[in-house]
């Protein structure tokens, strides 16, 4: 099944301005054979949110936030915020290897 993700256009723009990253570059993630997700919590709307931290084309390690909106037909993942992972998000991912 393939993924579609979603996101919000203006909080796109507002991500872009103070992390320097697009949902578009978050998107890549999902694509590090290696990356690493974990359940976050439960958001105002009382969606659950997860992260995925994993390595995008750049080669930079990045944090996604996402909430799983997916259905029986099709998996949807709507993209909430992407940012550089930290140093202690590094070595979680690193600490796999």
């Amino acid at each position: 099944m393939d993924v579609r993700f979603t996101g919000d256009p203006k909080k796109d723009k507002a991500n872009q301005r103070k992390h320097g990253f697009s949902f578009k570059q978050g998107e890549q993630a999902f694509n590090d054979p290696f990356a690493r997700f974990a359940e976050d919590c439960e958001d105002p709307n009382g969606e659950m949110t997860y992260h995925a931290i994993g390595r995008i084309e750049s080669q930079e390690l990045v944090l996604v936030v996402y909430v799983d909106r997916s259905t029986d037909e099709q998996e949807i993942l709507h993209i909430v915020s992407v940012r550089k992972a930290e140093d202690y998000e590094q070595r979680a991912y690193a600490d796999q290897f």
